[in-house]
């Protein structure tokens, strides 16, 4: 299949899982890894967690990771249309819904769509963790990498980012 037709069929995904994106883009992780790595083999299940944690390593966005499967896919063409997919349509339906929902504060349809939403969302965000999960355990330091990172996470007393500088460093560790 020619790079185009893999780039327009990325752009298609991507759009199209973007507006499916309630709690934040993990909950459409396993869609597009279903999709990417299961379907059409842009990726391996390695390189679909390691996209995923450099885009939650990097400022900004976490979704931020969908360049690194566009850039498999077109090079750096495919990583700025897949950035430009995943963000700018659903960034303008959102801009102008985020308008229009403050008109909406006193409606039973707004209050009844966002108790209908919320199961659904935790649901996809279960979904996408159980998605990183298996992409990235791989055998029982990575497991025990989860489970102190996970304890630590609900502690609350950690801060997420030195979670993530502690999780490097026993990832080097346990790699030697």
């Amino acid at each position: 299949m020619s790079h185009a037709r893999d780039l327009f069929d990325l752009v298609l995904l991507l759009v199209r899982t973007s507006f499916a994106a309630f709690g934040g883009g993990i909950s459409v992780l396993p869609e597009i890894e279903r999709v990417a790595v299961g379907q059409h083999h842009w990726i391996t299940t390695q390189e679909f967690a390691d996209c995923y944690a450099l885009g939650a390593l990097t400022p900004g966005p976490g979704m931020l990771m969908v360049m690194g499967i566009g850039y498999k896919v077109a090079g750096v063409f495919g990583a700025l249309a897949a950035m430009l997919s995943m963000f700018l349509p659903v960034g303008g339906v959102a801009y102008v819904a985020g308008w229009r929902w403050d008109k909406l504060s006193h409606s039973a349809w707004r209050t009844a769509l966002e108790r209908g939403i919320a199961p659904v969302t935790l649901g996809l965000l279960l979904a996408g963790s159980w998605t990183l999960i298996r992409a990235s355990v791989v055998d029982v330091p990575t497991a025990a990498i989860v489970v102190a990172a996970t304890a630590a996470l609900l502690s609350r007393r950690i801060s997420p980012a030195l979670i993530v500088l502690a999780g490097g460093v026993a990832g080097a560790v346990f790699a030697r």
